[in-house]
């Protein structure tokens, strides 16, 4: 088992240490993509580290099919937001977006989290970790 699956977790952290404080980065542009706000580029990053590191700890069966569907859903998040909202802001015209796109991002968090300690505990209990 590869122990650098365990550095996808690092920018994770940071965009949770970044959404509890507040942290004014999250609301500048990515340099090169400016229509895109950092924070939602470390969201979606974040979901994509997060299933990235279920899928290098090699899943199998029901946590495997958990894993894709969590990957497809983490891959697919920027790109339903963009077309959900019609920017790369995610910022919806009126409130009537905003409400299911939040319950929908952290649907999609909590998937991938559980996933995460799925997997974690799998692999103990097979004695890998």
């Amino acid at each position: 088992m590869h122990r650098l699956n365990w550095l996808l977790l690092f920018p994770v952290l940071i965009t949770i240490h970044g959404l509890v404080t507040a942290a004014p980065w999250l609301l500048r542009p990515t340099p090169g993509l400016s229509p895109l706000p950092l924070g939602n580029l470390a969201a979606w990053s974040s979901m994509l580290c997060l299933a990235g590191f279920v899928w290098l700890r090699r899943p199998r069966g029901a946590l495997r099919r958990a894993a894709q569907l969590g990957g497809l859903a983490a891959l697919a998040w920027g790109f339903v937001g963009y077309f959900w909202s019609g920017n790369w802001r995610f910022s919806f015209q009126g409130s009537d977006g905003l409400g299911p796109w939040i319950s929908l991002s952290v649907a999609i968090a909590v998937v991938l989290l559980l996933n995460v300690v799925w997997s974690l505990v799998s692999a103990s209990r097979r004695g890998k970790e």
